[in-house]
């Protein structure tokens, strides 16, 4: 998990490398994305954790078809937590934006984009 943190740190450094020739607006508005990455990224690992384990629980329990449904049941959940996140982020990004402090010109951008 450590390690996964990580690479995403390196992974908005490099996001903001190449927008950076796009403006201020590109790179605040990378920014504030990643705080927001970064927010999913913890309810994610929270998933993994919980789910590792729970099927090394039913392992240990010599309980298999246990384990095979409790991965089923956290590939269920991680699906759920990915489309409600999705729906939500494309309906309310403009929004969000505005609450994190963007910039104006970057929310409007946004809304312009934005399709719903």
């Amino acid at each position: 998990m450590v390690l996964e943190m990580a690479m995403e740190s390196l992974f908005g450094v490099v996001n903001v490398y190449f927008v950076a020739g796009l403006g201020s607006d590109a790179v605040s508005a990378v920014g504030i994305t990643e705080s927001i990455l970064s927010i999913l990224f913890t309810v994610v690992m929270g998933l993994c954790m919980a789910t590792t384990a729970t099927v090394a629980r039913r392992i240990g329990e010599k309980n298999v078809a246990g384990a095979r449904s409790s991965a089923v049941q956290a590939i269920g959940a991680g699906l759920a937590v990915s489309v409600v996140a999705g729906v939500l982020g494309a309906r309310f990004a403009p929004r969000l934006l505005e609450t994190m402090g963007a910039w104006p010109s970057s929310a409007d951008r946004e809304r312009r984009s934005c399709c719903f």
